[in-house]
C-alpha cells in the first residue's frame, strides 16, 4: 500500500510539472528578427508606465501593462497601449522601462515573443532598415 501511494504521489507530482513545461514551449524562430517581423502585426518602442499585477504563484503570472508608445512600425499609433500577460507564459516587465515589443492586437504578452529590453537602439535601427522602402533611382536621359 504504501509502495502504491508514492507511485501515485511521484506520479501526480510529474504529471503536473509537466503540464507547466509544455504551456511554455517556445519556437527558437519565434524570437528571431525576421520571423518576429513577418508574424507580428504590431510592433512598438513603448515606454512602460503602469502595471496592475493580477496574479502571481508559482504556476503563472498574469498582468496588464499599460505603455505609451514612442514610435511605431506597424499597427495603428496610440497614445497608449494596453497589454495583458498571463498563463504560465506571463513574462515580467518592469514599470519605467522601454522595450521593442513584437506582438499581435488582442493577444497576449507571453516569454516566447519578441521583447527588447536592452540595446534598444540597435534593435530600433534594424527595424528602422527594415521598414524603410528603398525609392526608385531616377531615371537618366
Amino acid at each position: 500500500m504504501r509502495l502504491l501511494t508514492t507511485f501515485l504521489l511521484v506520479s501526480t507530482l510529474l504529471l503536473l510539472a509537466s503540464g507547466v513545461a509544455i504551456g511554455c514551449k517556445c519556437s527558437i524562430q519565434a524570437r528571431e528578427f525576421n520571423c518576429a517581423v513577418k508574424a507580428n502585426s504590431l510592433i512598438f518602442l513603448g515606454k512602460l508606465v503602469q502595471v496592475s499585477q493580477l496574479n502571481d504563484s508559482s504556476t503563472s503570472f498574469s498582468a496588464t501593462y499599460r505603455f505609451v508608445p514612442l514610435k511605431t512600425w506597424r499597427g495603428q499609433p496610440a497614445d497608449t497601449l494596453t497589454l495583458h500577460t498571463g498563463s504560465s507564459c506571463g513574462i515580467r516587465l518592469v514599470a519605467g522601462s522601454t522595450y521593442v515589443l513584437y506582438t499581435n492586437s488582442g493577444q497576449d504578452l507571453h516569454i516566447c515573443q519578441r521583447i527588447v529590453s536592452r540595446n534598444t537602439q540597435a534593435e530600433i535601427e534594424k527595424l528602422d532598415r527594415y521598414f524603410v522602402k528603398p525609392r526608385p533611382l531616377p531615371k537618366r536621359p
